[in-house]
């Protein structure tokens, strides 16, 4: 089991386009019930088969570049959590070690909030500066983590390392403790 969950669906993505594939994966999200402090797994399906990140990465269009994925795990978690009365959706893979996915994530940083502001519900309008800012070195929960901020100052997207070998993408950073401890009770 990736992370323990509260409660779990499927969705069927086969033959989708990808720019709809976002939006699905997004209406799942908030359609899956869950409680207070509550996370859940939206498990994507294509021809009955599970979908593994590397095919997931292929056909929704991501930039993240599969050449420097050799030491991350196929299996990752789509997922929504409600932890602070409000559903964000999360994504989650597994890495030998964070320094082996560091440079990947860096260099996906130039298209990653592109490729995933529909996943994460994220409205951009078209006069917002997002897409010329950079993601900055910060620190949450004293997790490193590379955060890229909206016009007003918020976070936008961020990515953290939650343990040595798991990496949380999300747009909530409050989500990233009780991840942490799900983490710790596997």
């Amino acid at each position: 089991e990736f992370l323990r969950v509260d409660g779990k669906t499927t969705l069927d993505i086969g033959g989708l386009p990808k720019g709809d594939i976002s939006r699905a994966i997004f209406g799942a999200a908030y359609e899956l019930e869950l409680p207070e402090g509550g996370v859940g797994e939206i498990a994507l399906m294509e021809g009955g088969e599970r979908v593994g990140l590397r095919h997931f990465i292929a056909i929704s269009g991501m930039s993240l570049p599969l050449d420097k994925l050799d030491y991350v795990d196929d299996t990752f978690l789509i997922g929504v959590s409600n932890f602070v009365g409000v559903k964000n959706t999360i994504l989650l893979f597994k890495t030998r070690s964070f320094t082996d996915i560091f440079p990947a994530m860096r260099d996906w940083e130039k298209k990653m909030f592109s490729d995933l502001h529909g996943l994460f519900g994220a409205s951009v309008f078209p006069e917002s500066q997002i897409f010329n800012r950079s993601f900055e070195d910060e620190i949450i929960l004293n997790k490193n983590a590379r955060v890229l901020r909206d016009d007003l100052g918020n976070v936008a997207l961020f990515y953290a390392y939650a343990d040595s070998e798991t990496v949380i993408i999300s747009t909530s950073p409050e989500i990233l403790s009780g991840i942490i401890a799900r983490l710790g009770a596997r």
